[in-house]
């Protein structure tokens, strides 16, 4: 029988090699990855990391081009994944929202600029970033430039499945 685990890494490491990439760094008693890659392979790397977390989190959406943010708190993984899911190309093609899932122990956050930020109390995470193709470099390039001295243009295709997340996960407004 073939080891899918294995030749799913095999395929990431021949593709993936140069372009995807993480670095971590420790603050105290939290270990922090900060993962690069392609818009779309962040976005589907928060959302099949995501599957690692507790049953039960909280999802903290801040929605950068409109100015709003939304929290929920104890919700059911599945549920979540599953409204994050209809995400995935509204945020790879716009990108302009974070989106966090919090527990206890992790936090997995892609960012406006769809970087992935991974905060956790263990060191697991490497060893699943590497099983996904990501490969640990000693330290970031030196940005080329700055994407956040541009204002972000209106989005409505985001706007609008954000919006469905929101009132599907009854989230609150934060002020």
């Amino acid at each position: 029988m073939p080891d899918f685990n294995r030749e799913s890494s095999d395929v990431a490491r021949r593709f993936h090699r140069d372009s995807d990439w993480y670095v971590t760094s420790q603050t105290r008693d939290v270990q922090v990855y900060r993962v690069h890659a392609n818009s779309e392979r962040v976005v589907e790397l928060f959302l099949r990391l995501t599957v690692y977390l507790d049953d039960l989190v909280e999802l903290v959406i801040t929605h950068e081009r409109d100015g709003v943010a939304w929290r929920a708190t104890t919700r059911f993984l599945p549920t979540v994944r599953e409204a994050l899911g209809r995400l995935r190309w509204p945020l790879a093609s716009y990108g302009g929202a974070e989106v966090s899932l919090i527990t206890d122990e992790d936090q997995i956050t892609l960012t406006p600029l769809l970087e992935l930020v991974i905060y956790s109390r263990h060191e697991r995470w490497g060893a699943r970033l590497e099983t996904e193709g990501i490969f640990l470099r000693e330290r970031a390039p030196k940005p080329l430039y700055n994407p956040l001295a541009v204002p972000w243009s209106p989005a409505p295709e985001l706007s609008q499945a954000l919006a469905t997340v929101v009132h599907r996960l009854t989230m609150e407004p934060l002020p």
